[in-house]
């Protein structure tokens, strides 16, 4: 429903949600949606979702947005549950997306071989 009313109304230019998931599958949910809305509203070119226990599990939407080169340009993903190979995943994404100019990914699981 969520990402339904951010394809609807193309009005939003910033989502912040932060700290109001407290499982990874909730929490992954929401960023789908979010990012899969996004898509279609292209004034959307901010989102927060600091600490919402996010974990990829191995899925590989979150690259295949990333990818997709969509407008957003900021992209907060601190203190979830990333881990190096989700790093990994996302520089390769990154080589095809010249809009998202900042992404931070602070105080997730990824250690310094993930940020190598």
């Amino acid at each position: 429903r969520f990402g339904h009313l951010i394809q609807e109304y193309n009005v939003f230019e910033s989502i912040k949600i932060e700290r109001s998931c407290r499982d990874s599958a909730v929490g992954m949910s929401l960023l789908r949606s979010i990012l899969n809305a996004s898509l279609c509203n292209t004034n959307l070119t901010r989102i927060d979702m600091e600490s919402n226990y996010i974990e990829t599990s191995g899925d590989a939407f979150l690259f295949d947005y990333i990818s997709k080169n969509a407008p957003l340009r900021y992209l907060c993903l601190k203190g979830n549950r990333l881990n190096d190979h989700d790093a990994l995943q996302i520089a390769q994404a990154l080589k095809k997306n010249c809009n998202l100019i900042e992404l931070n990914l602070e105080d997730n699981l990824i250690t310094n071989d993930g940020y190598n």
